[in-house]
């Protein structure tokens, strides 16, 4: 973890925004070890603000299944509080040697592509115009579908960037057309006939293209017809990416010091603050 120099803002593991710890409540850190875990403590390059360590355990192996991770997750269970991998930092201290070594390879696994994530794109996507962090994980929503990826982005973006970033760390595959549809944000209301030529003629178009679609992502409008159709005919894993301008998504507020993470997320009805996003983007 040493080598590693990421070149952005984000990190990873940030008990600072999430638990309200910093780097001197665990004075142990001071050394860069605990027990046989190192840490690499990076810092701001804007800021120079140190915070909070992301972790590569040296033991993490299957040899010794992951017993330094063991310690880590003991000692430091409030700096990984929300973290996508707690499931596996609990492992580590209550599953066979087998389960452990198969968790810590997974903990490993996801520091390494979100270190490689920050470093190809950091500079570019995941700071805001004003310099502040990028948010950006998942959403899970209350209706039950799936949870979906989600990034906030600068207006200044590379979009050659983020195209990559998503094939990349989103795993979608290239596609070979690109859908944008776009209309009202009102409720709209299409007969019988209109609503099922409408829906099939999407579906059709996009399960034999290989298509990415694009719209304006809340839960409105044309929007919602399309979320709505993909569902319906079972086209959940056709990427429909929704496009909306911050300030016109509801409940944005849940979504803010979000790093990587899985959140929850519930909306009222659309109104004058906005429209929630829709369950059946991807």
């Amino acid at each position: 973890a040493s080598n590693i120099k990421p070149q952005c803002m984000p990190i990873l593991l940030s008990a600072r925004q999430k638990c309200g710890a910093n780097m001197e409540a665990a004075p142990a850190a001071a050394n860069g070890t605990f027990g046989p875990t190192a840490y690499s403590r990076l810092e701001s390059e804007g800021t120079k603000a140190g915070r909070p360590a992301d972790v590569l355990p040296q033991n993490a192996s299957k040899e010794n299944g992951g017993a330094g991770m063991g310690q880590m997750s003991q000692r430091l269970s409030a700096f990984f509080s929300g973290v996508k991998s707690a499931p596996d930092f609990i492992k580590l201290t209550q599953a066979s040697p087998e389960a452990r070594a198969e968790a810590a390879a997974r903990i490993q696994n996801w520091y390494r592509q979100h270190t490689a994530m920050y470093a190809n794109y950091g500079p570019l996507m995941f700071s805001c115009k004003d310099g502040t962090q990028a948010d950006f994980g998942q959403v899970s929503f209350h209706s039950g579908a799936r949870a979906a990826h989600f990034i906030r982005v600068s207006n200044t973006a590379s979009c050659v960037a983020l195209s990559h970033f998503i094939e990349k760390f989103w795993h979608l595959p290239r596609p070979d057309v690109l859908i944008s549809v776009t209309g009202s944000a009102a409720t709209l209301q299409l007969t019988s006939t209109l609503q099922r030529v409408f829906d099939r003629g999407l579906a059709t178009a996009a399960a034999l293209t290989n298509a990415w679609i694009f719209t304006g992502g809340t839960d409105s409008g044309v929007m919602k017809l399309v979320g709505e159709a993909m569902h319906k005919y079972g086209l959940d894993n056709v990427p429909l990416v929704g496009i909306a301008p911050w300030g016109a998504v509801l409940g944005r507020q849940a979504l803010v010091g979000t790093r990587g993470q899985t959140e929850i997320y519930r909306a009222g009805a659309p109104g004058p603050d906005g429209a929630r996003l829709n369950p059946h983007h991807t």
